[in-house]
């Protein structure tokens, strides 16, 4: 009872049309018979897999050797190098212990200049003040 309209029935022919170019695009082989390759006669050469033994580096146990031995070699040079800075930081203390009382009474000597100095300006800044004690205390008063 299915009748394809008019419309249907040229989308048919279209779709078959293209369908007949499609497929004459297609390249197809001729049917030619062919020959397979064949190994000589006796067979191909042996290919040599082997590889010769060649130097590979040193063993693990060299490496873990040297390991070891840069290790404790790195130590050594490590504590010498700590004992040597010791002793010199102890030599510096003890040169500046030394000289530390020479030090102590020049300074002693400059603050002693500096504080007489000081009273002397001060005597000259308050010469017009009579109650005024030179040198004394202005929190040692029974003023407050």
């Amino acid at each position: 009872n299915y009748s394809p309209s008019i419309h249907q029935s040229e989308l048919l022919v279209f779709i078959s049309n293209m369908f007949g170019v499609l497929s004459s695009l297609i390249v197809t082989r001729p049917n030619v018979n062919s020959v397979q390759d064949m190994p000589p006669p006796g067979g191909y050469p042996d290919v040599a897999t082997a590889r010769g033994a060649r130097n590979r580096g040193p063993s693990g146990a060299v490496i873990w050797l040297g390991i070891l031995g840069l290790t404790f070699g790195g130590l050594y040079i490590l504590g010498n190098t700590a004992k040597r800075n010791r002793l010199n930081i102890k030599e510096r203390r003890e040169a500046r212990m030394a000289i530390a009382p020479y030090l102590q009474a020049e300074m002693d000597a400059e603050r002693a200049v500096e504080f007489n100095a000081s009273l002397a300006r001060e005597a000259k800044i308050m010469a017009n003040n009579p109650d005024w004690v030179v040198g004394q205390s202005v929190y040692s008063n029974n003023k407050l």
